[in-house]
């Protein structure tokens, strides 16, 4: 089997490596002339017999498109029922298993500054958490109000890209720690205004919904004007506002209507000169999309058939919100002798991993004759390991293959035909 993904020097991932080999193996293999695409068996099984005929089912369709020696030794079976916490409807699917991939617990906190902004726009306050990777920005949201003593309803959250462009949050997304985080103090009769600098973060003013164009030119120019004319009564502003994309003019006529679920609104300057000191000012786009409401669901998945060889993958290799990898060295406490309802499973390889997500290096413990062999590149060497030594934080994947005296004694197990290969 050869192909060019894994060429070079480049480090690869040992359990996709075995997963395409043995893909690919199955597929030259692969004696079954059926079609690949058949109706896999799901529905609605709240019986245990019911679930058994599916199950029955789903099987006989999976080897009814593959029959190979692959098949024979390392395809399982998992059943997978989903259920509505809500209506109490569950879907029940059973699935080919050919490896069992365990997710590792990840309890990595991340220290996060949150800038509050007051309804004045004035007198920033920044705050500090201590937070896991995986926290909603309600969460956040509620102990930034406990924090700032008002209610949760009156904060809304953003963030800051690399470019200053202004994104809010709802309170059911996960957050990242990549961007600079923004919270902003709302209330019913005020607006809070949103103007963006080249060079700074935006510029955020608090002006009741009733005002007049006149005063929201005033307010603008108040928090914007050179110092030289701090003194200086202003007759002719250097600018002309966009106030929510509609151009207003420095008149008494009153803002243009905002739906009053709205909170933030998009100013934009167009600067009658542009030589002067406010050239590059720019406009900030904010998100108000909806999120669809969705209904909390409970998945219980169950190890239905199990194959001769049980391969268990261990997934430390996590990926935060902003894409960037890293390994979690948990602990785990893995059996070396493992009693399940389908016989006795003895645990015959592992697959090691030394170093970090970015570089790394993999060996293997194998045990053959009943002794153990350690595969170091090219080097194989015997070593003297017990049960409790077998285990360690550096394990990455698991083997484990059946007692042969066991082999024919499962209850669960559906007979398959074997392949002449």
């Amino acid at each position: 089997v050869s192909t060019q993904s894994t060429w070079g020097f480049q480090q690869h991932d040992s359990q996709e490596l075995l997963t395409y080999l043995l893909d690919q193996i199955h597929e030259e293999l692969n004696v079954s002339k059926s079609p690949k695409r058949v109706r896999d068996a799901e529905g609605s099984a709240p019986e245990d017999e019911d679930r058994v005929d599916m199950a029955a089912q789903a099987w006989q369709l999976h080897q009814t498109r593959n029959q190979s020696i692959i098949v024979d030794l390392f395809h399982g079976q998992l059943g997978s029922t989903l259920r509505c916490t809500v209506c109490r409807k569950h879907s029940t699917t059973f699935d080919p298993l050919m490896y069992l991939s365990l997710p590792l617990p990840c309890e990595r906190v991340s220290a996060v500054d949150v800038v509050l902004v007051p309804l004045s726009g004035l007198c920033f306050t920044k705050y500090g958490f201590l937070t896991e990777e995986l926290t909603h920005f309600g969460d956040l949201r509620d102990r930034l109000a406990a924090l700032a003593e008002v209610t949760p309803e009156s904060i809304q959250i953003g963030s800051l890209s690399a470019y200053k462009r202004l994104t809010l949050h709802p309170p059911t997304q996960f957050f990242s720690t990549g961007s600079p985080l923004i919270a902003y103090c709302t209330h019913p009769h005020t607006l809070l205004l949103c103007v963006q600098f080249w060079l700074e973060g935006p510029l955020l003013l608090g002006i009741d919904r009733g005002s007049s164009q006149q005063q929201l030119y005033a307010l603008i120019w108040q928090r914007l004007k050179p110092e030289e004319e701090m003194e200086e009564e202003v007759t002719e502003f250097p600018f002309i506002v966009k106030f929510d994309g509609c151009g207003v003019l420095p008149e008494s006529s009153p803002l243009p209507v905002i739906p009053s679920d709205r909170h933030f609104v998009e100013v934009e300057l167009k600067l009658n000169d542009p030589n002067s000191s406010f050239a590059k000012l720019k406009s900030v786009v904010t998100d108000h999309s909806s999120v669809q409401q969705v209904h909390q669901t409970v998945q219980q998945i169950k190890l239905w058939r199990l194959p001769h060889h049980l391969i268990v993958h261990l997934k430390r290799f996590h990926y935060t919100a902003t894409g960037r990898a890293t390994k979690l060295s948990t602990g785990v406490s893995f059996p070396v002798q493992w009693q399940l309802p389908e016989g006795n499973f003895s645990l015959s390889g592992i697959i090691h991993h030394f170093g970090t997500a970015a570089g790394g290096h993999y060996t293997a413990w194998c045990k053959s004759g009943g002794r153990w062999f350690n595969f170091n590149d090219a080097t194989v060497t015997p070593i003297t390991v017990d049960g409790p030594s077998l285990v360690s934080a550096s394990a990455y994947v698991l083997f484990y293959t059946r007692d042969a005296h066991a082999a024919g004694q499962s209850k669960m197990a559906l007979k398959h035909p074997t392949c002449d290969t």
